[in-house]
């Protein structure tokens, strides 16, 4: 099932967002704040982001540029009361795939969340993808599968006899012909066992 992460401090907001959610059968998170979401989240998230830009503590441009860090594979759309042209391209420039002004047009959110679920993994994962796979060396593949498990660069770098400069190397040419982002290795999981 799909999953619609809110944050966002007014309740009222969510609850809009719940209900038209259930029309897309996504199931919908709710939390107050960026911190209630880390706190509750889990290792393994799917789904999207809709992140208020003007939320208490960690709210605007810092707080889309912590969600794009911590959680590279979940999609951010960002939303505001106040927004501003400024807001709209600095959340734009810091990974948001879209920004909508509230009150919004319930559509155009929804048809935004279905975007965003579907560039989250929520889909099975491209066949092209699968296709590019055959592009990666030996060590390539050995570095994205260590890496796709939960294992850290030094790790990788240990597991494999390579220096850690090395495993960023070959991560990142690898990534390249992926033509996948940072942090999103774990789209490989089913395809690197083979």
């Amino acid at each position: 099932m799909s999953i619609v992460h809110v944050i966002d401090d007014d309740s009222s907001v969510r609850d809009v967002i719940r209900i038209l959610c259930r029309s897309i059968s996504a199931q919908v998170r709710e939390y107050p704040s960026i911190e209630a979401f880390d706190q509750n989240s889990e290792k393994e998230l799917r789904g999207c982001i809709l992140l208020d830009m003007r939320l208490p503590k960690l709210g605007g441009l810092p707080g889309v540029q912590h969600i794009r860090q911590n959680y590279p594979a979940l999609p951010v759309i960002g939303m505001s009361a106040h927004a501003t042209t400024r807001t709209v391209a600095l959340a734009m420039k810091a990974g948001a795939i879209d920004f909508f002004d509230k009150p919004f047009v319930p559509q155009d959110l929804l048809d935004s969340i279905q975007q965003a679920l579907a560039l989250s993994g929520d889909r099975q994962v491209p066949q092209e993808l699968s296709i590019r796979m055959e592009l990666l060396s030996r060590t390539q593949r050995q570095v994205l599968s260590q890496l796709s498990n939960g294992s850290s660069e030094d790790e990788t770098a240990s597991a494999l006899s390579l220096h850690k400069k090395s495993v960023q190397r070959h991560r990142r040419n690898a990534l390249d012909k992926l033509k996948l982002m940072p942090g999103e290795e774990h789209l490989l999981q089913g395809l690197l066992e083979n």
